[in-house]
């Protein structure tokens, strides 16, 4: 449900057009987004995609298409691609969420099925620019578990979740952890 409580990104499932050789992720499932809007009591369709997280302002739904981030502004019904996927190393986005001003996303990349890359990235979706590496950690560090970058309510932090020191092994509680 949107924040303003008018529209509802819906994402459906065609069970007959599922590939049973590929069932690894939901992206492998054929599913489509529809944005249905309460008022009117319409649904328009935006396409296959997956996981639609709405922006602070309603205005504009982000969903995973093909390992991709793509923006649907709901007004112009204008979809556009805004992270591409890394299709000659696998790599795809596994998790994104909207800053509070609705201006960027961070994310993060998966390689293969379960594999998440321990980075995560911010990019800007007003200016422009190429998106901005924010967290990396290498092979060497303790801590190569980076999960769910979450946004501060002011904006000014990024949370993500981490398993220190081999934290799930040894069964303890992920810990947030802040990245500005």
């Amino acid at each position: 449900v949107s924040p303003d409580q008018q529209n509802v990104a819906l994402v459906t499932l065609y069970p007959a057009l599922i590939d049973p050789s590929r069932k690894s992720s939901p992206e492998d499932y054929a599913t489509a987004i529809h944005i249905y809007d309460t008022k009117t009591g319409v649904a328009q369709s935006l396409g296959g995609g997956v996981r639609a997280i709405w922006s602070p302002d309603s205005k504009q739904v982000a969903f995973l298409r093909n390992g991709s981030i793509w923006v649907a502004n709901i007004e112009t019904s204008e979809v556009t691609e805004k992270i591409q996927q890394q299709p000659d190393t696998g790599v795809r986005v596994i998790d994104y969420a909207w800053s509070p001003d609705g201006t960027q996303l961070a994310f993060m990349y998966a390689s293969g099925q379960f594999t998440w890359v321990p980075q995560i990235w911010v990019i800007n979706l007003i200016d422009g620019s190429e998106p901005k590496l924010v967290l990396n950690r290498d092979a060497s560090s303790q801590d190569l578990s980076v999960l769910a970058p979450r946004w501060a309510p002011d904006g000014k932090s990024i949370y993500y979740l981490s398993s220190e020191n081999d934290g799930y092994a040894s069964h303890q509680f992920p810990s947030y952890r802040t990245l500005f």
